[in-house]
């Protein structure tokens, strides 16, 4: 197709998640390549990193009065209604998925009142598009029948690849996604898993002989899957599925439910479609796919070529004023919801508000309506901000929240170098570092007694040691400038941080090297509250960690270290897991067990998991299970309490400790779980079910967690 001749303005593309693990960022991404290349002036405009959705919106209300004789239209998607400062004659929705569809799958009741905020937002805009019929349809679920146009996401370029003939899973770990199939539909063929933190928790508890996992993004997929994969698709609902039109890209055959969007698109001998909830049929087409190894990749990359040439004609139509309604199948009919074992446990709001408090602490505290109804109340009346895109929108203001933002955000950036501008010239300033200083003296040398040197005993709450392995030390200089940039956190200033070189013992075991650790340096260690750990060195953190019951101990170890030892850390006490999965020098993507973020430097990893472990003035309990209560003790968890139980059933059956805390668990009505408690064991309670949470109370009991059980 050739360049399209329309107006030069313009159109822009919001992307308010810009994620490497989200459908809208995957979108947005190909969006702008493919729209330039016909010639259509597009630009995307993304979240930054620590930015809240309020400021956010702000911030795009003001770039579009700034730039509206410039701007032709702004393409939004419906979730987190990004749109909402702005005018509504120049907003184009773009349906990508409403939260609310995928809760109604999960037999959840949805967020009302976000669902109507979208709603509000999809009649106020002058066009609407989405990228199948099924997305349409799916809002019929809730009583909303929306017209408007039907064209497919742009696709990336057909890239030939040889993949190693496996069954390949990509996605985040969440019950959306399918999860509970994968053990029934993957029995015969085996999985590789490809995800973030929460599937290798999902990976761990339900892993099979023919199963393996390796940490990564849908911005990896290119690497992951090729020629003579199968990758499947269980979702229980997809508008699109990017996942799945970039695999079928790199060559790779799809599987998955007909109910989804991208099946409107595809032919089945690249998408093969089995009728919802059909395990059984599943798993046989997953069997065929792996005996026919052919690919044909003209008709891969003709079927590519339509699919972006529609994508660029609907986009197009919209620019034009004159929309194309491209064509609806017939039979589209969205099956009900599956059930039994095929679901999640139901979880409440105030779980989902928890998750986000654990997830992104200052977005959660930034964007709560009664810290915002505050704010409003004591800020001056010329400084409120008005939801409409015109003069009572202060520049000032804005401004002031944008010097704030800069402020979190360049502690967030590495610089070991900066341009700086004089008299209009460039210059590179290197920064400077103390001499000798990368000279690690200090050596924690387990091949006799060890000794740590002076600890300073002032805040010792917030006190953090760094440990690097003898593979490790050619990376301390880039790791210890990263943390020393941080000079508005006191932990990781260059006066305050600890660091040492860790050797020795290498084949001793963990109660060996916990005797080389004398009670001098035991009472040291009580003036530490993080020790970060660089190297699959288990049995020296196992050590560590049982000389001092107030230290929080993190593991930071390589994507193939991670492979070597993954099956020992569900039998380790490790309080964070950090991954090097980054290929460049300075940007090192991680994932945590307490957070998950993108295209960070390390340093961003370690800041947050001393941010969320750190200690609370107010620690309080929070409803992890049951229905929830108000009781005055459970404000403050100032008695030492960790975790408050209540329990049916005042008789006790059990012979050993995990059948105590089976019973525990099965008798249970109400947990409720300290807020410090809950940072540290996320992973089994942001969506406990029976197993996880009998996981929980064991490794917290063995932690030294001190439980209040009460019938």
């Amino acid at each position: 197709m050739d360049r399209i001749e329309v107006n030069k303005k313009i159109y822009l593309i919001v992307d308010p998640f810009d994620s490497a693990n989200n459908g809208v960022s995957a979108y947005t991404r190909i969006a702008i390549e493919k729209l330039k290349e016909f010639g259509i002036n597009a630009i995307a405009f993304c979240k930054r990193e620590s930015e809240t959705l309020a400021v956010f919106r702000v911030r795009l209300a003001e770039y579009v009065k700034e730039n509206y004789q410039l701007i032709s239209l702004v393409e939004v998607p419906e979730t987190l209604c990004a749109s909402m400062y702005l005018p509504s004659e120049i907003i184009h929705i773009r349906l990508h998925g409403s939260k609310s569809v995928g809760r109604y799958y999960q037999q959840l009741k949805h967020d009302e009142v976000e669902f109507d905020l979208e709603i509000n937002e999809i009649n106020r805009a002058k066009y609407v598009s989405a990228p199948s019929a099924a997305t349409f349809k799916s809002m019929e679920l809730f009583g909303c029948k929306i017209n408007g146009a039907v064209f497919p996401n742009p696709t990336p370029n057909f890239l030939v690849k040889k993949g190693s003939g496996k069954v390949v899973f990509l996605g985040r770990g969440e019950a959306l996604k399918g999860l509970n199939f994968l053990p029934e539909i993957t029995k015969q063929s085996g999985v590789r898993l490809l995800g973030d933190f929460s599937l290798f928790v999902f990976y761990l508890k339900n892993k099979k002989n023919n199963w393996s996992f390796r940490f990564g993004t849908k911005k990896q997929i290119a690497k992951n899957i090729g020629v003579g994969d199968i990758l499947i698709l269980p979702s229980l609902f997809e508008t699109y599925s990017m996942v799945a039109i970039e695999a079928i890209a790199n060559g790779a055959s799809v599987i998955g439910w007909s109910h989804l969007g991208i099946a409107e698109w595809l032919p089945k001998s690249m998408y093969c479609n089995v009728k919802a909830w059909e395990v059984d049929q599943f798993n046989k087409e997953i069997n065929r796919l792996l005996q026919t190894e052919k690919v044909d990749c003209e008709d891969r990359k003709n079927i590519i070529s339509i699919l972006n040439d529609l994508y660029v004609v609907g986009v197009a139509g919209l620019l034009s004023d004159k929309p194309v309604l491209n064509f609806i199948p017939d039979k589209n009919i969205l099956p009900i919801p599956p059930e039994g074992k095929y679901l999640m446990p139901v979880h409440s709001k105030t779980s989902r508000l928890i998750r986000k408090l654990m997830r992104d602490p200052y977005r959660y505290f930034a964007d709560s309506k009664y810290l915002n109804f505050l704010s409003f109340l004591f800020k001056p009346k010329s400084d409120v901000l008005s939801p409409v895109v015109d003069e009572k929108i202060k520049k000032d203001a804005v401004d002031e929240v944008e010097q704030k933002k800069d402020t979190v955000v360049e502690s967030k950036v590495e610089i070991k170098e900066k341009i700086i501008t004089n008299n209009s010239t460039p210059t590179l300033v290197k920064t400077t570092t103390v001499a000798n200083v990368f000279n690690i003296k200090s050596v924690v040398d387990f091949k006799k007694s060890i000794d740590f040197g002076e600890i300073p005993s002032s805040n010792e709450k917030w006190r953090a040691m760094f440990l690097f392995s003898d593979a490790y030390l050619k990376n301390a200089e880039d790791i210890l400038t990263q943390c020393w940039q941080h000079k508005d956190f006191l932990p990781l200033r260059q006066k305050e941080l600890l660091y040492y070189r860790l050797t020795g013992g290498e084949n001793e075991d963990q109660l060996q090297l916990l005797n080389k650790i004398n009670l001098a340096q035991k009472n040291k260690l009580n003036k530490v509250s993080f020790v970060f750990i660089f190297g699959p060195m288990l049995e020296h953190l196992a050590a560590i960690r049982s000389a001092s019951d107030s230290l929080k101990v993190i593991l930071i170890v390589t994507q193939d270290e991670l492979v070597k030892i993954e099956d020992r850390l569900a039998d380790i006490l490790i309080d964070g897991l950090i991954v090097l999965a980054g290929e460049c020098e300075n940007r090192i993507k991680y994932i945590t067990k307490m957070i998950e973020s993108d295209g960070s430097s390390v340093s961003i990893a370690i800041r947050k998991f001393i941010q969320d472990l750190g200690p609370r003035d107010i620690d309080v309990f929070v409803p992890v299970f049951g229905k929830e209560m108000y009781k005055p003790e459970l404000i403050d968890a100032k008695s030492g309490v960790g975790i408050i139980a209540y329990v049916n059933n005042e008789v006790w059956n059990g012979r050993n400790f995990k059948e105590y805390c089976e019973f525990l668990v099965k008798n249970m009505s109400n947990l409720y779980v300290a807020e410090s408690i809950f940072c540290t064991y996320v992973d089994f309670l942001k969506a406990p079910d029976q197993a996880s949470m009998i996981l929980f109370i064991e490794k917290a009991l063995m932690n030294g967690v001190r439980i209040d059980v009460r019938f």
